[in-house]
């Protein structure tokens, strides 16, 4: 019979489930969420970035990495996203499938190493693929983008302000102050 588990004799995935169990209020327990300005902020960004998606007719999905206790999951899923949510804690995906399992937009995935092995080489092919069409885009834009930074950096706001309406569509005014 051996006897309880100390730090010495755990992983270090193992100690992801020990620091965060099914008892850890990642909204009052984490760093990172206790700024609620900072929380509210990256949420915004979510989802004005949803609604640009949206907005382009892509689908609405979302990989979450490291979800926790679903800080972003939960918003996500109610901009109408379907979410997959990977965790390297077993109670963390114990508490997101309680709290999200019935959304049939959900689903939460142990990943106990974090290599996102668990998302099969199917989803890193079309990763690559988007990522391949994000690169020609900007490959075909950069001479553009080149010369909007080029009057950005020279403190040219005037002709920043011309290119970027006239060959990027963007429709910004920098601020004067």
């Amino acid at each position: 019979m051996t006897g309880p588990a100390t730090d010495a004799s755990l992983s270090p995935h193992s100690l992801q489930g020990v620091g965060h169990g099914s008892a850890h209020d990642y909204r009052a327990g984490s760093p990172h969420l206790r700024h609620w300005s900072l929380y509210n902020r990256l949420v915004s960004l979510l989802r004005d970035e949803i609604r640009i998606i949206e907005g382009n007719g892509l689908p609405l999905t979302v990989l979450e990495v490291g979800a926790g206790h679903g800080g972003y999951t939960e918003p996500a899923l109610a901009a109408g996203c379907t979410v997959v949510a990977t965790e390297m804690s077993h109670a963390s995906v114990l508490t997101l499938t309680e709290r999200y399992g019935l959304n049939p937009r959900f689903s939460a995935l142990f990943d106990e190493d974090g290599s996102l092995s668990i998302l099969g080489d199917d989803v890193f092919i079309e990763f690559e693929s988007e990522r391949h069409q994000a690169l020609e885009a900007g490959r075909v834009l950069w001479p553009r983008v080149q010369m909007l930074f080029q009057y950005y950096l020279q403190g040219n706001a005037e002709m920043f302000t011309r290119i970027a309406k006239r060959h990027l569509g963007l429709d910004w005014e920098p601020s004067t102050s």
